[in-house]
């Protein structure tokens, strides 16, 4: 099952040399490859044509026409399969780097160099080919039989950093590359259980054994919900499922125990496990305007992109969760059911409890991306309105759109993807591909002006300018906590960055108990984290001509506010579990949630 395709790069000399991107790419008959039970259809439509382009950005290379492809399962088998991209040996070839990519359906993949994906050896099945290297373009999840997954493929010359480029590195160059999909038989996931069951709309581990209640559960497929729920019934000796629900090849065929106190035996899902061991209240004081009360220790809940949201807040002790040999604090749990956490021992020890409090230290709670360092810049450049993005767009652009654009990783992102993959990768089975808020929205109001600057929140260049988390936690009509309020609602789509790995942003820091210019010492996310200050994720503004700040904490006191992005301060991870991540314990430090990986 593969594409060629043949991509010739001329130069054209106008004055100045302009490379020329040409490609051609056939698919004359659909491909199938079967072994013992397996029959994979691979069919092409449309091949790639970018004849006569010059190089493009990325916005560009999105609308070009795609080359489109199906996979679909013929037979019984359950198949986990890769999509690969193979550079072929050719004379005189052009640098992978300076290729771009886009695959989409299936989940979509950002648009990246080629060169930036993970590469692997050459598969068996490749052999006969001269290949010079490989990247997964898709490390796919499942197919069933007669389930199917169809992709666009997209690829063109880099034009985003065309100006780092010589003629010698990109004229007459050659560069051809082979699409191939393999797929491997695995044993089909087992159905499994949604938090266990709704008990009159309200997810419980606990089975009353009496018929004067309404129960329903949620089947899923690898930790994703299928179908509506369905009634479960009260016999007088067992509550069983009073119909059978079905999903392809899915079924859940569910009978309980009918103990006083029944429980999944010896797991429960997390997201079950916080919201039956805490009543949800409303906070003593006002987020993001008054330091917590010592005392204050809570669940409480707002509204974010996807419902409600619950988040801790204050001194609380029951949030530790045990989980690739570190301790994490549980932050939130997202509308969508996802569970924020945030690192609080990076466990360099290796401790086998890292949440008990013998193993705490100053800095613990920082990750260890380089040996033993843990602090680093934000972004190394602060001249521009750019730098605030934990990614960034073009320096010295005339537009907020092209300022803003997620095209660059920052400093920091770089060396937490660093810590992910040298401490995280194995175990991303359970890590939710989350979108992080880095609310670049700027400020166009330009009566907000809480310093006196005279913005004319622009966004872009060195023109002085508010972002959105600044005026939600700081006063209009003077330097002091306040504002509209802390916000789980993300603005604008360049704000939106789906990673495994972010940072807290200042609003999730605001509800969890900070206020912009005091000091509190008394929140959960103090504990390990008092040696340096440390980053959020939220852009605080652009400052006179020279300075873009983010927000952050200090760790020695917990005072709270903005900074340029050339400091180095710490750094402190966040990521999210899936809904349907499987825990025993009860959160505490000495009996921590501890994450089962099935």
């Amino acid at each position: 099952m593969i594409l060629a395709g043949l991509l010739l790069i001329t130069v054209l000399l106008v004055g100045v040399s302009y490379a020329v991107f040409n490609s051609y790419a056939s698919q004359d008959s659909t491909n199938t490859l079967a072994a013992t039970c397996i029959e994979l259809e691979f069919s092409g439509e449309n091949s790639v044509n970018l004849t006569n382009v010059y190089p493009i950005n990325d916005s560009e290379g999105l609308k070009t026409t795609p080359y489109k492809f199906k996979i679909k399962n013929k037979c019984k088998n359950y198949l986990e399969y890769i999509v690969i991209v193979s550079v072929i040996n050719v004379t005189n070839p052009l640098d992978s780097k300076y290729v771009k990519v886009n695959l989409s359906g299936d989940n979509e993949m950002n648009s990246v160099a080629l060169s930036s994906l993970k590469s692997i050896q050459t598969p068996a099945s490749l052999s006969g080919y001269s290949i010079k290297e490989n990247y997964v373009l898709k490390d796919g999840d499942g197919i069933l039989k007669n389930e199917e997954r169809n992709f666009e493929f997209r690829m063109w010359l880099d034009g985003e950093n065309e100006e780092t480029w010589t003629s010698e590195q990109v004229e007459s160059k050659n560069y051809q590359v082979k699409i191939s999909v393999i797929g491997t038989v695995k044993t089909e996931p087992k159905d499994d259980l949604y938090v266990a069951a709704l008990i009159d709309g309200e997810e419980s581990t606990t089975f009353p054994t009496t018929k004067d209640y309404t129960a329903t559960v949620n089947c899923t497929r690898k930790g994703k919900k299928i179908d509506a729920n369905e009634s479960i019934e009260w016999t007088g000796l067992k509550w069983a499922l009073t119909t059978t629900i079905t999903d392809g090849n899915t079924r859940c065929n569910v009978e309980f125990e009918s103990l006083p106190t029944w429980e999944n035996p010896g797991k429960n899902t997390l997201l079950a496990a916080i919201k039956n061991g805490n009543t949800v209240q409303t906070p003593t004081t006002t987020p993001g305007t008054e330091i917590s009360v010592d005392t204050e220790a809570l669940l409480a809940s707002t509204e974010d992109d996807y419902g409600t949201s619950y988040y801790f807040r204050g001194a609380v002790t029951n949030n530790y969760v045990q989980f690739a040999n570190k301790c994490w604090r549980i932050v939130r749990v997202g509308g969508d059911g996802s569970v924020k956490l945030i690192l609080h021992n990076d466990n360099t020890a290796g401790a086998a409890n890292p949440c008990n409090s013998a193993n705490n230290s100053t800095s613990a709670a920082f990750a260890r991306y380089s040996g033993t360092t843990y602090t680093s810049a934000f972004n190394t450049n602060y001249n521009d309105n750019a730098y605030v993005g934990f990614k960034y767009g073009t320096p010295g652009s005339s537009t907020y759109e092209a300022t803003h654009a997620n095209t660059n990783k920052s400093t920091i992102l770089n060396n937490l993807e660093t810590w992910y993959n040298n401490n995280l990768k194995t175990y991303e089975s359970v890590i939710d591909n989350s979108v992080w808020c880095n609310d670049k929205t700027n400020v166009t109001d330009t009566s907000y002006d809480p310093w006196g600057w005279s913005p004319n929140g622009l966004g872009y260049g060195t023109n002085k300018t508010y972002y959105g988390a600044t005026q939600r936690l700081i006063s209009s009509t003077s330097n002091s906590a306040g504002g509209t309020g802390p916000s789980l609602k993300c603005n604008g789509e360049l704000s939106k960055i789906t990673s495994k790995i972010g940072l807290i942003a200042a609003d999730e820091l605001a509800l969890a108990g900070y206020a912009y210019g005091l000091e509190n010492s008394t929140t959960y996310l103090q504990e390990n984290a008092t040696d340096v200050w440390w980053w959020s994720l939220s852009p605080n503004d652009f400052f006179g001509d020279t300075l873009a700040r983010v927000w952050y904490v200090n760790g020695s006191n917990g005072f709270f506010g903005g900074y340029s992005v050339n400091r180095t301060y710490g750094v402190r991870p966040s990521i999210s579990l899936k809904p349907s991540t499987n825990v025993t314990g009860n959160g505490t430090s000495t009996n921590p949630f501890k994450v089962i990986m099935n």
